[in-house]
This record gives C-alpha cells, sequence and structure tokens, in this order.
C-alpha cells in the first residue's frame, strides 16, 4: 500500500509489494500465504500455545504448536474438493507424503526462505 501511495515503504514490513500485480495481475506471483495465531479469549478449545497457516492455490495446512515447540495438532483441507473445509485430510495416513511436503514448504517459507 504504501508503494501505491508514493509513500517509504516503512522498515518493519516483512514481505513484498503486491503493486505489480495492478500492473499486470496474471503474472506469477507467490505460491502461498501465512497467518500466524495464538489463543484468543473467545477460542473453545485453548490447547496449543500458537498456530502457523499456509494458504496454497487447493490446500490451508495448518500446524499447531505447544509451548515447548511440539505439534499438537495438524489440518489439512484441500479447498478444490473440500470448498467448505469439512474434511481434515491431515487425519488420513495416506496423506503423510502430502502434509510433509506442506509442512516443509510452510516451514521454509514461515522462515522466509
Amino acid at each position: 500500500l504504501s508503494t501505491l501511495c508514493g509513500l517509504p515503504r516503512p522498515a518493519f514490513l516483512e514481505g513484498r509489494s503486491f503493486a505489480p500485480l495492478f500492473v499486470d495481475p496474471d503474472q506469477p506471483w507467490k505460491d502461498a500465504v501465512f497467518s500466524w495465531r495464538r489463543p484468543m479469549y473467545h477460542d473453545l478449545a485453548k490447547g496449543y500455545h500458537e498456530a502457523c497457516s499456509m494458504r496454497t492455490e487447493r490446500y490451508r495446512f495448518t500446524i499447531y504448536w505447544n509451548e515447548a515447540g511440539g505439534e499438537v495438532f495438524l489440518e489439512l483441507f484441500d479447498h478444490t474438493d473440500d470448498c467448505y473445509a469439512t474434511r481434515n485430510l491431515a487425519l488420513d495416513p495416506g496423506n503423510r507424503g502430502l502434509v510433509d511436503a506442506l509442512r516443509t514448504q510452510l516451514m521454509a517459507g514461515w522462515r522466509g526462505e
């Protein structure tokens, strides 16, 4: 937004400007977007310390960690085949390879690699 407004970029910003997409919206862009959260006062189940999610064109993959950094729970939803995210594919042992690949992508993206 600062780029589009012609303002200097604040030092605390992460990522890159999406301004080029206004010139060419069909150009290749990010493979995924990332989000992070901690439980809020209104969460019913506060069995985790923090969570990190990655949304690709097809999947949303989330890892929930405890305070020691151990994985508490995984979520994997295929938004192509399950647009309402009702089936957690991470619970199916047959998806272990996909889960491992998405975990690697999430952790690399989260670290900015």
